[in-house]
């Protein structure tokens, strides 16, 4: 079984996933959002209808502020969680994201010879994969 990861947002939604083993996270896709978290979640299902047949947990980022505190968008991602697991059945975890989509911007730009355009599409799964391999380690 497979662990999957969510860097959720408004717009673009990351998602990567471990291997079977549960050793390596790759970047998977990016989705984007629909009007509602309730339409989110289905075009979610939808478009990861298969490896989610192998999924055992779902970990989402849950955007912090940096004192720790929450902030309007931890609200939003809680109550996305909450519509995943009921729509999933499957065990969901939020974990802190501060500063991985930071991270993974200063990364693309210092180590790859990449466009900005081609960097913002990358952003996001790479995201992702980062929530999941800090969960991992």
């Amino acid at each position: 079984m497979r662990i999957l990861a969510i860097d959720f947002g408004l717009k673009k939604i990351g998602i990567a996933t471990t291997d079977l083993s549960k050793t390596i996270a790759y970047p998977l896709k990016t989705i984007f959002s629909k009007k509602n978290l309730d339409l989110t979640v289905d075009h979610i299902l939808l478009e990861l209808k298969d490896i989610l047949l192998q999924t055992e947990k779902i970990i989402i980022g849950l955007p912090l502020h940096m004192d720790g505190n929450e902030s309007k968008m931890s609200e939003i991602v809680r109550n996305f969680s909450k519509i995943l697991y009921a729509k999933t059945n499957i065990a969901v975890q939020l974990i802190d994201e501060r500063l991985t989509s930071k991270q993974v911007e200063k990364d693309l730009l210092n180590n790859f010879n990449l466009t900005a355009k081609k960097r913002a599409k990358l952003v996001d799964p790479m995201s992702a994969a980062l929530l999941l391999s800090n969960f991992l380690s």
